[in-house]
């Protein structure tokens, strides 16, 4: 398909203006419309894309981010009990991990960060093969978190655990 005749709207889940919001895209020769969702991190990126609402995050793991610092303002007092209880050695990836889940979450409602952080519990118990089940209020999120490249964390996210198709874009070769 030609991409000038591809249709990127979008819609705002808080006013349903079209001027703003979740991108999604059009596929007019047959009506259908394609999710995607895209994220970077330094030289890093990942792209998902799906026949469905889905939302990605990727975070290059840094020993330099003050984690309990951002505390109550990412994570709920769940996530960081359960982020003090952690080994020291992986603190880092964990908080990382924890981060892009609540972004993919956040990016896959539309209501992206001001769906407000430290209220988007993220931790769960419950999975199917490589996705894992993340409950809000009255909402039910399913989380998987390939592995792309080392030293990032990513996770995708999306209401059913169906085929999501992931690219990822390495960093550029010196």
């Amino acid at each position: 398909m030609e991409p000038r005749r591809l249709v990127i709207t979008r819609n705002c889940i808080t006013c349903g203006s079209n001027r703003h919001g979740k991108p999604d895209l059009l596929l007019p020769a047959c009506g259908r419309r394609l999710e995607f969702n895209l994220s970077r991190s330094g030289e890093h990126a990942v792209l998902a894309v799906s026949g469905r609402a889905v939302g990605v995050d990727i975070e290059w793991v840094r020993p330099d981010v003050d984690w309990q610092g951002l505390g109550g303002h990412a994570f709920t007092s769940q996530e960081m009990e359960w982020l003090r209880a952690r080994p020291s050695v992986t603190s880092d990836f964990d908080a990382a991990r924890l981060w892009t889940r609540k972004e993919a979450v956040l990016k896959l409602t539309g209501s992206g960060l001001s769906g407000g952080l430290n209220n988007t519990q993220v931790l769960s118990t419950e999975s199917l093969g490589e996705w894992t089940l993340v409950r809000q209020a009255d909402l039910e999120v399913w989380v998987c978190e390939p592995s792309l490249h080392s030293g990032c964390s990513v996770s995708v996210a999306a209401y059913s655990p169906r085929r999501v198709r992931l690219f990822s874009m390495p960093p550029p070769v010196d």
